[in-house]
């Protein structure tokens, strides 16, 4: 866990990043996210950001910095699971079968009320 990047600071990074690329000062920003330019500044010159303004910055620049995020994640990827067809037709019809059984229980005992 020592070897993974700050995402605090490289979220913002990419922020100031998109900002640049765009062309948008943090008043031209604020205005898209209705805020205020003090707090713009606040926002790219703190120590962490909230995943929410995360998501409202992502929409605003169209642009998935989650994904990014991610992606610097040192994990391997989950193992990818084949599930053999017959055995999934076997389940699906066990399944059609336990809903009968169980609509089947519920008249009985609404019968008996």
């Amino acid at each position: 866990m020592e070897n993974q990047p700050n995402f605090n600071k490289v979220a913002i990074r990419l922020i100031c990043q998109k900002m640049e690329e765009r062309g948008w000062n943090q008043t031209q920003l604020g205005q898209r996210l209705n805020m205020k330019p003090s707090s713009i500044h606040r926002l790219v010159n703190a120590n962490t950001i909230m995943v929410e303004k995360l998501k409202q910055l992502s929409l605003v620049f169209n642009y998935n910095f989650f994904e990014v995020l991610a992606d610097q994640l040192d994990l391997p990827e989950p193992k990818k699971v084949v599930i053999d067809p017959a055995e999934h037709a076997e389940c699906l019809e066990r399944i059609r079968e336990l809903e009968i059984e169980n609509r089947t229980l519920l008249k009985v005992l609404k019968a008996e009320d």
